[in-house]
C-alpha cells in the first residue's frame, strides 16, 4: 500500500492557552489537507494480507514529516512600559524592538497594535495589518510618571476581543506581548493580584500572554506568574539588546516545531501480538502497543512488529492506529494511520502418514519389583527474616524531580541521550505506580526550579508533561532549589500517604547546599531517592542527599535506569523500616 500524504497545519497545532480551551483534538483522517504546515506521510502496511489460521503477519507502521517552520496567524497586542523607569536609553531601545518584532511578524496574515502605560493606559495603535504604521506609532514613546500595568493589560485584552473577526477566530492565535521595567502599580499585593487575576483573563479567553521584564524594577516573580508558561518569560536589561530579544519572542509566539512523537496501535482480540518481535520494542499496555520519541527524528520513525491470527474470517487488522505529533509549544495533535484488512483462513489439512507396526514379543516382559519405602528422618531449614512492606500500606506522593542541566542533552556510553534515557524511565516510573491511588508530580531543575506537572493521578497528563522536559533544558544544576520546590509541594501530606522525592541527576551539586535542602526534606518527613547517571556523579555526596546508601542508585550507562525507577516505584509506599 501507497503512503497516503497528509498536511498538518502548525498553526492548528497552535499555542498552550488557545489548544487548551478548544480541548483535545480526535484522530483525523488520513486524507485530511492543510494549506500551510507540515506534510505528513502515514502508512500501515500488512505482509501479507491472508493468512492461515495461527499464522504471523508481519506490521509496519511509517510516519514522515516535512516542517518548515511556518508562522501562523497572529493578532498581537504590544503592551510597553512608558513609566519613569524606562527613560534614557531604553525608549530607544524600545522603538528599535518595535521594528525587529514587526520585522518578524508577517502582515500578510497577521495584525498587531501598541499599547502603553504609566499613569494611564493610551493606544498608540489600533489592531492593524499596517507595519510602517505600526512602527510608525513607537515615534510616541515618552517616560512619565505613574504604573498602571493594570490599564494597559485590560486594554490589550479588549483590544484583542473586540478585533475578532465575525466568522470566529478559527486558527487566528491571540498573543500580548507585556514589556515591563517597572512594578505594577506601587508594587503592593493588591496591585500584584489585581494583574494576576488580568492576565488570568486573557488565558480563559484563549489568548496567549508573554512578559518581558526590561528593567531592573521590574518584579521578575510577577512577569513570570502572568506569563502562559515560564517558557514564555523573558529577561533583558540591556538597552541595546532589546531589538534581538524582541525578535526572540516573535519567533517563538508565532512558529511551533514538530519535536516528538507518540505511536500507538490496538490489536483486535483476534490478532495476539508476537512477543519480542517489535523493532522497536513497543510498551504493551491495556492491549495497545506504543511507541514514544520524545526527540522527533528527521529521518521519520518506521516501527514493525508480528501478529499471530487467532480467528479465521475478514475483518480490520486494527481498532485504531494513530500517531500523537508533539510540538516545542502547544497540545499534541493526533492523526490516523488507515487501516487495512486481515484475510484469516484456515489452515490446509495435512494428510497423516503410516506410523510403523510393532512387532509381536515371543514372551511377556518381567513385572518390576516394588522398592522398599525409606524410613522418615528429620531435616532442617535455614530461615532469613527481612523488613517486608505489604502492598498498598500506604500511598504515595512522588515528586519526580529531574536535572535538566545543559549536560543532560549530551549522549550516554550507549550513545543515547541522557535526558532521554531519564524520560524513558520516569515514563516507566509513571507506569509503575498505582494511579490514581498513588500521586506524583514532574519538578525540572538546572539553574532554576519548574514545575511541570503538580501532584496528580492522572497518568495522561503525566506523561504529557514528561514529554515536553526537553523544552526545560538550561545551564546550571540547583539541586538544592528543585528539593525545596519539591519539599513545598509534598507539605502537610494527607493521613496515610507518604511523601517521597525521586532525584536524578548526571553532575556534580553544590554539596553545603543540596545537603542543606535534603535535610529540611527529611525533617519535614519525607523520604529521598537519589539516582545518578553517567560517569562524573559524586555518588557519596548522592547518598547523604538520600539519607541512606540504600537509597541511592547509581547508572553509569543509563542501561538499567528504568529498572531503578521501578524498583522504587514498588517500594515509594512503604514507610522506612
Amino acid at each position: 500500500m501507497k503512503p497516503t500524504a497528509v498536511a498538518l497545519s502548525l498553526a492548528a497545532v497552535g499555542l498552550l492557552a488557545l489548544l487548551t480551551l478548544l480541548g483535545t483534538h480526535g484522530p483525523a483522517p488520513a486524507s485530511a489537507q492543510s494549506t500551510s504546515g507540515c506534510e505528513l506521510r502515514l502508512a500501515r502496511r500488512l505482509e501479507p494480507g491472508q493468512v492461515a489460521l495461527d499464522g504471523q503477519v508481519a506490521v509496519t507502521l511509517s510516519v514522515s514529516a516535512d516542517c518548515g517552520r511556518v508562522q501562523a496567524p497572529i493578532h498581537l497586542a504590544l503592551v510597553v512600559d512608558n513609566t519613569s523607569d524606562m527613560g534614557g536609553p531604553r525608549i530607544e531601545g524600545l522603538r528599535q524592538g518595535v521594528a525587529a518584532l514587526a520585522d518578524g511578524l508577517d502582515f500578510s496574515r497577521s495584525k498587531a497594535a501598541l499599547l502603553v502605560w504609566n499613569s494611564r493606559a493610551e493606544l498608540l495603535a489600533p489592531l492593524t495589518d499596517d507595519k510602517a504604521a505600526f512602527v510608525a506609532a513607537s515615534q510616541a514613546f515618552f517616560p512619565r510618571p505613574g504604573s498602571a500595568m493594570l490599564m494597559g493589560l485590560r486594554s490589550a485584552r479588549q483590544l484583542l476581543e473586540a478585533g475578532r473577526p465575525p466568522e470566529g477566530s478559527g486558527e487566528l492565535l491571540e498573543v500580548i506581548v507585556l514589556v515591563a521595567g517597572s512594578p505594577a502599580g506601587d508594587g503592593l499585593p493588591a496591585d500584584n493580584a489585581a494583574v494576576l487575576a488580568e492576565a488570568q483573563l486573557a488565558k480563559d479567553a484563549g489568548m496567549l500572554v508573554v512578559t518581558v521584564a526590561a528593567g531592573g524594577a521590574a518584579d521578575y516573580d510577577l512577569l513570570e506568574s502572568m506569563a502562559s508558561s515560564s517558557a514564555l518569560f523573558y529577561i533583558e536589561t540591556l538597552a541595546g539588546r532589546y531589538p534581538s530579544l524582541f525578535r526572540e519572542v516573535i519567533g517563538d509566539v508565532t512558529q511551533a516545531e514538530l519535536t516528538g512523537a507518540l505511536v500507538s496501535d490496538r490489536l483486535p482480540a483476534e490478532l495476539e501480538y508476537t512477543l519480542g518481535s517489535g523493532i522497536p520494542a513497543p510498551r504493551i499496555r491495556d492491549g495497545a502497543l506504543t511507541w514514544r520519541y520524545a526527540i522527533w527524528p528527521q529521518e521519520g520513525i518506521t516501527v514493525s512488529y508480528r501478529a499471530a491470527c487467532r480467528a479465521l474470517g475478514q475483518r480490520p487488522s486494527s481498532l485504531g492506529a494513530d500517531v500523537e505529533l508533539s510540538f516545542d509549544r502547544g497540545a499534541p495533535v493526533t492523526y490516523a494511520f488507515p487501516i487495512e484488512a486481515i484475510d484469516c483462513r484456515p489452515a490446509p489439512s495435512p494428510t497423516p502418514t503410516p506410523g510403523p507396526t510393532a512387532e509381536p514379543s515371543a514372551s511377556p516382559s518381567a513385572s518390576p519389583q516394588p522398592s522398599p519405602t525409606r524410613a522418615l528422618a528429620p531435616i532442617y531449614l535455614p530461615v532469613t527474616w527481612r523488613y517486608q512492606c505489604l502492598p498498598r500500606q500506604r500511598q504515595a506522593d512522588v515528586v519526580l524531580l529531574l536535572d535538566t542541566s545543559s549536560s543532560m542533552h549530551e549522549t550516554a556510553a550507549d550513545g543515547e541521550i541522557k535526558l532521554q534515557l531519564a524520560l524513558d524511565a520516569a515514563s516507566a516510573f509513571v507506569d509503575a505506580l498505582s494511579l490514581p491511588t498513588d500521586r506524583a508530580a514532574v519538578v525540572a531543575f538546572s539553574s532554576r526550579a519548574e514545575l511541570l506537572h503538580p501532584l496528580s493521578g492522572s497518568p495522561v497528563s503525566l506523561q504529557l508533561a514528561l514529554a515536553r522536559i526537553f523544552s526545560s533544558v538550561r545551564v546550571g544544576s540547583r539541586v538544592d532549589l528543585g528539593l525545596d520546590l519539591a519539599r513545598g509541594l509534598l507539605a502537610a501530606p494527607a493521613p496515610g500517604r507518604l511523601p517521597v522525592i525521586v532525584l536524578l541527576t548526571d553532575g556534580l551539586a553544590d554539596g553545603p547546599s543540596a545537603l542543606a535542602a535534603a535535610e529540611r526534606a527529611r525533617a519535614a518527613g519525607i523520604t529521598l531517592y537519589a539516582v545518578g547517571l553517567g560517569d562524573r556523579i559524586d555518588g557519596a555526596l548522592l547518598a547523604r542527599i538520600a539519607g541512606d546508601g540504600s537509597r541511592f542508585f547509581a547508572s553509569p550507562d543509563g542501561a538499567d535506569l528504568a529498572r531503578i525507577y521501578r524498583d522504587i516505584a514498588r517500594s515509594a509506599g512503604c514507610p522506612l523500616p
